[in-house]
């Protein structure tokens, strides 16, 4: 019997190939694993004894199984569970919109609309009291009426200056109010809208669930299900829509509008005047108007009769008037005697 000294890099087959012989005829190594020989180890062959069986590699594990499609029932109904679950957790359409417009200010702005609504009506009732308060004043001295209608036009001056500049402040705050309105509707459609195609999603594949079961009885029942749902939709829209309407409507009111009271007096000449919260702006407004609609240069006498019309259809005092006639000679460069004035006609 030979033998062969295994050296470092030697395999079976690589010595059986330098000795001329079959590789199984080499024995000897000591693991039993004829792809596991050390060097140095000294190998036999050319005897009777057989050569050690190389291990058998073991069976291969067998392929994972795909788990079994869920049938479409269990489908059907683990997606009505979904449906549940999730209108559990959706969020009302009015507290998303109420919640957008909290985010944004809307307090806040509500706060100082009111605020300057009420800033207007108490400078409306300065400057109607102001008359009866001068006569007051003057009625035991020797006042002429051109002297107490010159007093009236000097006091008046910078209650009229300050209502101008709060009129200015609250349309800018209605303005940023409306803003706030209109952005707020938007924010919240569009979370709205996410939410209700999560919703629409499921009851679609709701659908193809049914028209694919075979279970006659089961496609029966679930149809109906499917039905009571997608009109529970329609029904929950159309609440959603006159709610919406509403709270638009009522947050409108309650900051934007700038006609009524807020709580706050108005006298007399002031309530029977205009919806208006400021009857000086509402009368700017008028002949600012009036100067548009007429085209170039007017004749004095023309914009004399806007005021006096102005001043009818509201019930305006003659003894009210004059505080109107000053803000109008000043905003155009009127002369407060009309006979200096150029477009005075002859």
């Amino acid at each position: 019997m030979a033998t062969y000294t295994v050296k470092s890099g030697d395999s079976l087959s690589k010595i059986g190939a330098s000795l001329g012989i079959n590789w199984r005829d080499l024995t000897g190594y000591k693991s039993g694993n004829p792809n596991l020989i050390y060097p140095g180890e000294v190998l036999t062959y050319g005897g009777n004894s057989p050569a050690p069986q190389a291990s058998s590699a073991p069976a291969p594990a067998p392929a994972p199984q795909a788990p079994a499609t869920p049938s479409y029932q269990s489908q059907a109904d683990s997606t009505f569970n979904d449906l549940n679950t999730f209108d559990a957790g959706a969020k009302n359409p009015l507290d998303i919109y109420n919640a957008a417009l909290e985010k944004l200010g809307i307090t806040d702005a509500r706060t100082r609309v009111t605020s300057l609504r009420q800033a207007l009506i108490n400078n409306q009732n300065l400057l109607d009291a102001l008359p009866g308060n001068i006569s007051a004043r003057t009625q035991d001295s020797v006042v002429t009426e051109n002297q107490r209608q010159r007093l009236l036009a000097m006091e008046s001056e910078p209650i009229v200056g300050m209502g101008s500049k709060i009129n200015d402040q609250f349309s800018a705050a209605k303005d940023e109010y409306g803003m706030i309105l209109g952005e707020g509707k938007t924010q919240a459609d569009l979370e709205v809208q996410g939410q209700s195609a999560r919703r629409t999603a499921l009851l679609d594949r709701l659908k193809i669930l049914i028209e694919r079961s075979n279970d006659e009885e089961k496609k029966r029942q679930w149809q109906a299900e499917y039905d009571r749902q997608v009109a529970k939709d329609k029904q929950d829209q159309a609440n959603t829509d006159r709610a919406f309407a509403a709270a638009q409507a009522s947050a409108a009111k309650s900051g934007g509008s700038g006609g009524g009271s807020s709580g706050g007096s108005k006298s007399k000449s002031s309530s029977s005047s205009s919806s208006s919260v400021n009857p000086m702006a509402e009368f700017q407004d008028y002949i600012a108007g009036q100067f548009k609609a007429s085209g170039a240069n007017p004749s004095r006498q023309t914009q004399d009769a806007w005021a006096n019309s102005w001043f009818a259809s509201k019930g305006i005092s003659n003894q009210a008037r004059q505080v109107y006639w000053d803000a109008f000679n000043s905003k155009y460069n009127r002369p407060a005697n009309p006979y200096d004035d150029w477009l005075y006609k002859k």
